[in-house]
């Protein structure tokens, strides 16, 4: 007589099932773990997450306007806005699927992304400068850009942005730009940005027991298991994370915004990526942003 079980609707052999290796097992049973999970997730996204609403502003956000706030200034950054559009949906990917600690920690990886296209950017002032001094703000930056992607500078640390600070980390870099310091002075960003940061931080270094995958998803054969608790937990730092995301974009390139250049790009038939927020990507930007965040941008 054969014995069986079933794994998420699915029936399997026991005895033949016992003959595989640990690997030749989880290869069987991870496949239909990941299926079932996405469509949990799903459904209690459409049926039960009590911020649906905006959640699904952020991911419209995600989708349409992440390729659009990255300049293209030199080939570093566009590679480097691939990169957080991939770890931004791998991390999605991830979550959706149960694996809940991952995903969280890849939101830490768009954050440093984010603030590093930002430094770049910065660098090459383009404002008030004469021919020579442009190009040697663009040399720097090119170099700068260049020596962190292939892996010759490190990534800064976080640092203080609300004061000078040590040197060669984010917050030294930021605290001296002055479309930075406006927006740290007349809006909680500084505090909300340290605030996901540390959270998001305590899974990656795996920071006590409720910082640890144990505690954010029960397992079989440590195959992931949906957890109502912990999508939700992950839906709200995905939903801050974009937010910051969006707001570092447009405090270093504020003609995103600027209704009147997007009027111009879109009378001469300029494609969307790479120009900018226009038309309803400037829609889906202020769709995500808090009260405070708003009034800031609409001054």
């Amino acid at each position: 007589m054969k014995h069986k079980f079933i794994y998420e609707g699915v029936e399997f052999d026991s005895d033949e099932f016992s003959k595989l290796s640990k690997t030749e097992q989880i290869h069987k049973l991870l496949p239909i773990a990941v299926d079932k999970n996405y469509g949990y997730s799903i459904n209690f996204i459409e049926n039960d997450f009590n911020k649906k609403k905006d959640l699904l502003k952020s991911l419209e956000f995600m989708e349409y306007c992440i390729p659009e706030v990255i300049p293209m200034n030199f080939s570093s950054l566009s590679q480097i806005s691939k990169e957080l559009e991939s770890v931004l949906n791998h991390s999605k990917y991830l979550a959706f699927t149960g694996f809940y600690k991952e995903s969280i920690i890849e939101l830490r990886s768009a954050l440093e992304l984010s603030l590093i296209i930002s430094m770049f950017y910065l660098m090459f002032d383009y404002k008030n400068k004469n021919i020579d001094e442009l190009f040697k703000d663009m040399r720097k930056a090119t170099n700068e850009s260049n020596k962190w992607f292939f892996s010759n500078s490190s990534t800064p640390s976080k640092g203080n942005f609300k004061e000078k600070g040590r040197k060669g980390t984010f917050g030294n870099f930021f605290y001296k730009q002055p479309c930075f310091k406006e927006l740290i002075d007349n809006t909680p960003w500084e505090k909300d940005f340290n605030s996901i940061w540390n959270d998001i931080s305590n899974y990656t270094h795996s920071n006590g027991i409720f910082y640890m995958s144990i505690n954010l998803s029960e397992n079989y054969n440590f195959i992931p298991i949906f957890n109502k608790k912990s999508i939700s937990l992950y839906c709200n730092y995905l939903m801050k994370t974009l937010q910051l995301i969006g707001v570092i974009a447009v405090v270093s390139r504020p003609e995103l915004i600027n209704k009147e250049i997007a009027d111009d790009f879109e009378h001469l038939g300029e494609p969307l990526i790479g120009s900018g927020l226009w038309g309803k990507a400037t829609e889906i930007f202020y769709k995500i942003l808090p009260p405070e965040y708003l009034n800031y941008f609409k001054k």
